[in-house]
C-alpha cells in the first residue's frame, strides 16, 4: 500500500477536497464535455508508482472534474493484464481511490457480446463476472488492506444499481444487465471460446475491470460496473475484430454514456 499511499499524497498536495465519485473510462469512452469544470489533471506517468498504459484509446489522465457540485475522478484509461503487469499492478488505481477516501466507484468498459440479445452500442449493467483468468490481486500480498477473504455474493451495489436502472428509463434508453467474463486477451476469443463462456452463463466477454472490482469489494468500495458493447463475439458475427472497431463504437456512444453519467451524479 505505501506506493499507493504515495501517489494519493502527490494528489493531495495540488487538490485536497472531497471526491464524491471516482469513474475508470473503458476503451474509447469518453464521458466529459464542457459542462464538466477541471479542477485538477496530471498524467499516470507523472504519479508516482503509477503503472504507464500502452494501449491506444487509454489515455492515461487522472483528472478530477466538477459537475454540479460534486467533484468527480476520472481515470481516463486503465492498466491491463495482459499488457505485462501482474494483477497487483492492475489494481493500483482502487488502492489510490481508498487512500484519497473515495468510496463509491464506477467501473466501465468496452466488452464483446456473447448473448445475441445485446447489441453493439447497448449499455450493460453488470450483475455478476466470472473470473476465467483464475488469477487475483489479492494473491500474495498481505492482507493489510482488509480481510483476505472477501464474499462475492453480490459484488455490485445494490442501492448504484437501482438508482441506475432509473435513470436510463428516464433517458428512455433500453435496460439490460449481464454477467461479465474476464478472459487475458490480448487476442479476442475463438469462436469455441465464446461457446465455452455462454455455456457457463457469460453475456460478455473482455479483459478489464475484475481485478479492479475484486480490490474494490476488499476495501469496502460501493461498486457499479457498466459495459459498453463494442461486438459481438467471434462466431456471432461475420466481421472480423479489431480494436479499431471498440473504438468507434465507443465513440458513437459517448452522448448515450454521458446522458447517463450525468443523471447518476444528479443523484449521488
Amino acid at each position: 500500500m505505501k506506493q499507493s499511499a504515495t501517489a494519493a499524497d502527490f494528489i493531495r498536495n495540488s487538490f485536497s477536497e472531497k471526491i464524491d465519485l471516482a469513474i475508470v473510462q473503458g476503451s474509447g469512452i469518453n464521458i466529459t464535455d464542457s459542462e464538466f469544470e477541471e479542477l485538477f489533471s496530471v498524467k499516470f506517468t507523472d504519479i508516482p508508482g503509477f503503472p504507464h498504459p500502452t494501449v491506444e484509446g487509454h489515455g492515461g489522465v487522472f483528472s478530477i472534474q466538477r459537475y454540479k457540485g460534486k467533484n468527480i475522478a476520472f481515470f481516463k484509461g486503465r492498466i491491463h493484464y495482459y499488457e505485462g503487469y501482474s494483477m497487483w499492478e492492475v489494481a493500483f488505481p482502487v488502492r489510490l481511490m481508498h487512500h484519497l477516501k473515495i468510496s463509491k466507484v464506477i467501473f466501465t468498459n468496452a466488452a464483446g457480446s456473447v448473448n445475441k440479445e445485446i447489441l453493439p452500442g447497448d449499455l450493460v449493467f453488470l450483475k455478476d463476472y466470472i473470473n476465467l483468468v483464475q488469477d487475483n490481486p489479492l494473491i500474495g500480498h498481505p492482507p493489510d488492506t482488509g480481510p483476505r477473504f472477501i464474499d462475492m455474493s453480490a459484488p455490485f451495489n445494490a442501492d448504484m444499481r437501482e438508482k441506475a436502472k432509473n435513470i436510463l428509463r428516464d433517458l428512455d434508453i433500453d435496460l439490460k444487465e449481464g454477467t461479465y467474463c474476464f478472459l487475458t486477451g490480448p487476442t479476442y476469443e475463438t469462436p469455441s471460446e465464446v461457446r465455452m463462456v455462454s455455456l457457463l452463463g457469460a453475456d460478455l466477454v473482455g479483459m478489464s475491470t475484475v481485478p479492479e472490482i475484486i480490490m474494490a469489494r476488499q476495501l469496502d468500495m460501493d461498486i457499479l460496473g457498466l459495459s459498453l458493447c463494442t461486438n459481438l463475439g467471434t462466431g456471432l458475427s461475420q466481421t472480423e475484430l479489431s480494436h479499431e472497431e471498440v473504438i468507434q463504437i465507443g465513440k458513437k456512444a459517448e452522448n448515450k454514456f454521458r446522458g447517463f453519467i450525468k443523471g447518476f451524479i444528479d443523484v449521488l
